[in-house]
């Protein structure tokens, strides 16, 4: 600990100027290596943008080209259709075409290497439809299978298959098939039906093929078949087990990859399909059956799994059909044990050796490039050198390196079902010692645990790693160096605490570095706890009442005036309260009856904190060095780990301080001392229990006095007065000054001072030391003021804003600027407008924090600034303004600007609470949120667009999936819901968020449990909305614990004996019944469930309108239509028959010749009372 004393304090003023210098950090080169790269397949989308990427790293920076089909490949060369990303190769392709496929590679290069990513085959992705056809109908017999078979068009990437029921009578509805022994498909996409029954049928809706392409987001779907069982109920065919399809009786599975293997076979009943292997017992944990035990799914394929797989089915008369299926293992090429190369670091004059070696079957092929080349091609001048050794495939070494020797190299095995690439550099480097990752400055830790102090480092040659603690170098025992450079230590003791140092050197130079580790006791307490002995003993019945237990310490009979032991009648147990430390010892139940005794004993030890050293003498109090001694008191059943040294002086005599730590095993220590002091000591001892108690303190040692040795320390300069040079320090014990006034009259002039410390025995012996300070520090004159102060709308947050400014760099040195102080950074101020006194906030934008909003700002001196202020109200009318600060003033502010936050998300919906808890519903109220906790309340709360409702399940601590109410609550306004589809007595957590146009906002949740299953009641109901063909039930929303919450109607024909019934409606309060006929009586009643019970209305009468069906013109119409065309027909045929009549021949009778009368020659027409005749004239 370092002291002052009093004496004649001098001050000294001079001027100097100072220089700064920063450290430059040298980089060492690196070749490049491509660290993100695309897999071999990419696909694109047609309409969407794709990329393939290629991202390296490497000193200089890498430049990147590209080959496509070997050839070379400008990306720039191709518009704006295929652009390179800035900084990296990844190119995108902003509308991909046909004439972009082919086969890619990115090339990185720099001066020191070329790094090459795999091929990547870049093309379109692909679903092509299945064929336009109409769904078939299938016959089968009940009892019989059925196969529906599935042929896939040409997808890319390959399209999944599954089959789905599609309903055509409802707009095409599709509803999953849920496979089992009966239903399956087997691995090429049928269909199978190994014995079909009536409800195969499915109300005449279609079995489909579907094929979904998962990167395209598309499906398509194959003609679909109707399933027809021929036979009646309970006519189904007894049929024995017989094979439908299976997995062929020789397949090949990839190691580390999933295969699934199946067996189908017919029947009815259906048979049980079972597994057994010669590879061991089916199913396991990566052998698992579905399907009814038709599907064997192995996951992660090992070499264990080769062999022969039997699929196999019982008849009932216990005749056995199997399949034997031979699982033949083949495997990728991946890398052996230690066989994938990885970078290397070497120094010159030092090998690299680089081991490359793949497995697989087949045995991959193994293939050497030298910066993207081919081994046997390359023209590297180190390939071509004696010092490149090759001695087998897998092993290339370069001996004696040079700096000439840096490449990239890549090592590629291959077989036909894969590849291994690695692309790996040498690098040859001559570098000092680098810290990587230093020690922990300050490292806090707990006794007895371990502990790894960091110290890893860079450098060629690798550096070598030395650990000291203090001055001494560790060496083994609990101290081991690790070989990154770490240091671990064993099972942390107390007196492990101290400052560590970190050496790494090597033959370019050193680098140090030094942590202090800081060690707590474990807390454990053993003294001030109870301590209880047990014991019990029997006797022959006639001397029960003989029987005596009682207790010994030590071989001395415990009494009853140590109040802290005592005995317990019922079980004769021994109890001692708040042990201490002489309470540890032998003790000894004794168990007697008078004519025999027996004992039983037990050892107690009582750990506790030490009790404190004893007989502390001084020796030798002369030339600033005195000899301390003492005695070690007890350690009280903990060992001791070290001592503490304390001194008081006369200077402080009510304070303790610290002088030093001694090990357990010391009791005498050489401590130095300052001159003109009295010093007394004391010990404290420390184990891992406690610290004990201080000892009794040692007598005086009187120094004598000297000049004072060093001078005061952190002298720094204050401007917080003006006119004034104010000079600080820390204070010099038992010295009245720390502060230095002096009148200049100026304003932030800079002073060079020294200052030293002196007594009577002169000045002090240690150098000056040359402070530059200013005078004090006024506010910056009124004609500085910040320009171009601007808010940036276009990047509005809601809770944020960003604002730009101009500022003269140069003025912040220049002593002439008017700021009249150092530059210390500005202040914006902002508030809500007109509500500035209750709102007003501003934020500090310091000097090292300042930003420029275009970058570097190179030459110029005027710089347009930026900086974001936070936590902002969204959607609020808000001012800022900003001002210039000094150390200790700010600067008349600028122009105010006005701004408007944008739109966020509301707050928490208030007072959600339920009303009503039913057995499987939750009726629910709230206040709306208060959204935003925006000033602009009446505007914020017009774009709230409604509420969404969550819900899962409470057990104990675990939460279960959540859910979604559907549909949710689109009606702002509205501050009731009802959630229904819950389970009875469940305990539930209900989740509420108020939603904008910017999303959901915070959430509100309330727990409850719904009420036991119980009888119901059906809610009141109305029947509207009657038409011919239709007609409303509409009843009083449920919420009410007494109705269901699960409504349906069922109606029939008033006279028919069946119910026919309409879809379960759970989230809407009415149900509309269609497709009836018209001028009909229906007979109808509401029923209710709560999925345990279910209830009924009184059956209620409804008569569509119109006329009934067998009086409608509508409903008679093929009849009217063909009553007609047989009317028409009998009319058609009794006219022909009539022309036929008339146009029968009649008989010729003779009359006499007479002559016509005479006309003139061109007359065409003449009249005779009676006819008109057509004349030609001839």
């Amino acid at each position: 600990m370092t002291h002052w004393y009093p004496g004649r304090l001098t001050r000294v003023f001079s001027w100097e100027k100072n220089v700064n210098r920063r450290p430059v950090i040298l980089v060492p080169n690196r070749p490049p290596s491509i660290y993100v790269q695309s897999p071999f397949d990419v696909f694109y989308k047609e309409g969407e943008t794709a990329e393939i990427q290629c991202v390296a790293n490497g000193v200089p920076e890498p430049i990147y080209r590209w080959t496509k089909d070997k050839v070379e490949f400008n990306p720039s060369g191709h518009g704006n259709d295929v652009v390179q990303l800035p900084d990296s190769g990844t190119i995108i392709f902003n509308r991909p075409a046909s004439d972009n496929e082919g086969i890619y590679q990115c090339i990185a290069i720099n001066e020191h290497g070329t790094s090459i990513t795999v091929n990547v085959n870049f093309r379109q992705a692909l679903l092509k439809s299945f064929g336009f056809g109409p769904d078939q109908s299938i016959p089968v017999k009940r009892g019989h299978s059925v196969k529906l078979p599935c042929t896939p068009e040409t997808s890319i990437p390959k399209a999944e298959l599954r089959w789905v029921l599609r309903d055509t009578k409802s707009n095409g509805r599709i509803e999953a098939i849920n496979f089992n022994n009966r239903i399956t498909m087997d691995l090429e996409g049928n269909l199978y039906i190994t014995a079909v029954r009536q409800e195969d049928y499915q109300d005449g809706r279609t079995y489909v093929c579907t094929a979904t392409n998962y990167f395209m987001r598309k499906s398509t779907h194959a003609p679909g078949f109707v399933v027809q069982p021929i036979g009646s109920a309970g006519t189904d065919d007894q049929l024995p087990p017989h094979y439908l399809w299976a997995t062929p009786s020789e397949v090949f599975g990839l190691l580390g990859e999933s295969i699934r293997i199946k067996c189908i076979y017919g029947g009815n009943p259906t048979p049980e399909v079972n597994w057994e292997s010669d590879t061991g017992r089916i199913p396991d944990n990566r052998r698992t059956m579905s399907q009814g035990g038709q599907e064997l799914l192995i996951s992660e394929v090992t070499e264990k799994d080769r062999g022969q797989y039997i699929c196999y089915t019982t008849s009932p008369s216990g005749q056995r059909m199997q399949r034997n299926i031979n699982l033949i293992i083949k495997s990728k090429p991946y890398w052996a044990p230690g066989g994938e190369p990885q970078d290397k670091e070497a120094s010159v004059g030092s090998s690299a050796t680089f081991f490359c070696k793949a497995l697989g079957d087949p045995q991959p092929e193994l293939e050497w490039y030298i910066n993207g080349i081919r081994l046997r091609d390359s023209k590297h001048h180190s390939v071509k050198s004696v010092r490149f050794l090759k001695p087998d495939d897998h092993n290339i070494t370069i001996i004696n390196l040079e700096n000439s020797d840096v490449m990239v190299l890549q090592c590629n095995a291959s077989n036909i079902y894969g590849y291994a690439f690695a692309d790996f550099y040498l690098n040859v480097l001559k570098e000092k010692p680098q810290f990587i990752k230093r020690p922990v400055k300050e490292l806090k830790v707990a006794e007895t645990t371990n502990v790894y102090l960091t110290c890893q480092t860079s450098g060629k040659p690798d550096p070598i790693v030395t650990w000291y603690k203090e001055t001494q170098q560790i060496t083994g025992g609990r101290y081991q160096t690790q070989t990154n450079g770490d240091l671990f230590i064993s099972k942390i003791v107390l007196s492990d605490a101290g400052n560590f140092t970190c050496v790494a050197e090597n033959e370019e130079g050193s680098a140090t570095y030094w942590g202090i580790l800081i060690v707590r006791s474990d807390l454990e307490n053993m003294a001030d706890t109870d301590a209880k002995f047990t014991c019990s003993g029997t006797t022959d019945f006639e001397e029960v009442a003989n029987l005596r237990v009682y207790w010994l310490k030590d071989g001395k009979e415990i009494t009853t005036n140590d109040q802290r032991m005592t005995t317990n009648v019922q079980d004769n147990s021994l109890t001692i309260s708040g042990t201490i430390s002489r309470d540890s010892g032998l003790y000894t139940c004794v168990v007697t009856n008078g004519l025999d005794t027996e004992t039983s004993s037990a050892i107690l030890t009582v750990k506790d904190k030490p009790e404190p050293p004893v007989d502390i003498e001084v020796k030798d109090c002369i030339n600033k060095k005195v000899t301390l001694k003492w005695t070690k008191g007890a350690f009280n059943n903990a060992p001791i780990q070290y001592f503490t040294i304390q001194y008081n002086t006369s200077i402080e005599p009510d304070n303790w301080a610290f002088a030093s730590t001694a090990n357990q095993s010391d009791n005498s220590m050489i401590l130095s001392l300052k001159p003109g002091v009295s010093y007394s000591w004391r010990l404290l001892a420390t184990n891992k229990i406690g610290i004990s108690d201080p000892s009794k303190h040692s007598g005086v040692c009187t120094t004598d006095t000297a000049k004072p040795y060093k001078n005061p320390k952190n002298v720094r300069g204050l401007g917080d007065k003006p006119n004034y040079l104010v000079v600080e320090w820390v204070t010099i014990s038992n010295w009245r000054d720390d502060r230095f006034e002096l009148l200049t009259n100026d304003i932030y002039v800079p002073y060079n001072i020294t200052i030293k410390a002196a007594n009577e025995h002169g000045d002090s012996s240690a150098p000056l030391i040359v402070h530059t300070i200013y005078s004090g520090e006024s506010k910056p004159d009124s004609s500085l003021r910040v320009d171009g102060f601007v808010v940036d709308n276009t990047a509005m947050e809601d809770n944020s804003a960003k604002f730009y400014w101009n500022w003269d760099m140069d003025l912040n040195n220049n002593l002439q600027s008017g700021l009249n102080g150092k530059f210390r950074g500005f202040k914006i101020q902002y508030w809500v407008k007109d509500k500035k006194k209750v709102t007003f906030r501003e934020d500090e934008v310091l000097e090292k924090d300042l930003k420029s909003r275009y970058g570097s700002r190179k030459k110029r001196s005027v710089t347009e600034l930026m900086y974001t202020v936070q936590d902002l109200l969204p959607y609020t009318y808000m001012e800022a303004q900003i001002c210039v600060m000094n150390t200790h003033y700010v600067s008349g502010p600028s122009a105010i600007v006005s701004f408007v936050t944008a739109r966020g998300v509301p707050g928490p919906v208030e007072k959600l609470r339920a009303l009503v808890v039913g057995s499987n519903f939750v009726e629910l109220t709230w206040n709306k949120p208060e959204l935003l906790n925006s000033p602009i309340d009446v505007i914020t709360n017009s774009y709230l667009q409604g509420y969404d409702v969550g819900f899962q399940t409470v057990a104990g601590l675990d939460l279960g999936k959540m859910q979604e109410m559907d549909p949710q609550i689109v009606d702002p306004r509205r501050n009731t819901t009802v959630l229904n589809g819950l389970t009875a007595n469940q305990k539930y957590r209900i989740h509420m968020w108020g939603r904008t146009e910017n999303g959901r906002g915070e959430a509100s949740f309330v727990e409850l449990t719904t009420a036991k299953t119980s009888s119901m009641s059906v809610p009141p109901f109305s029947i509207i909305n009657v038409n011919s063909t239709f007609f409303n039930v509409t009843w009083t929303t449920i919420a009410n614990k007494k109705y269901g919450t699960v409504a349906f109607v069922e109606y029939r024909k008033d006279g028919v004996a069946d119910w026919q019934q309409s879809p379960q409606e759970v989230s809407k309060s009415w149900i509309g019944i269609a497709n009836l006929q018209s001028g009909t009586s229906y007979e109808m009643r509401l029923s209710v469930t709560n999925g345990g019970n279910t209830a009924s209305s009184e059956i209620e009468v409804v008569e569509t309108k119109g006329i009934p069906a067998a009086f409608s013109l509508g409903a008679n119409f093929g009849w009217f239509i063909g009553l007609i065309i047989s009317i028409l027909l009998i009319i058609a045929l009794a006219v022909l028959i009539y022309l036929m009549y008339k146009r029968r021949p009649e008989p010729q009778k003779q009359r006499p010749y007479t002559a016509p009368p005479r006309r003139r020659a061109n007359d065409g027409y003449g009249d005779d009372r009676r006819y008109v005749y057509d004349w030609s004239v001839r």
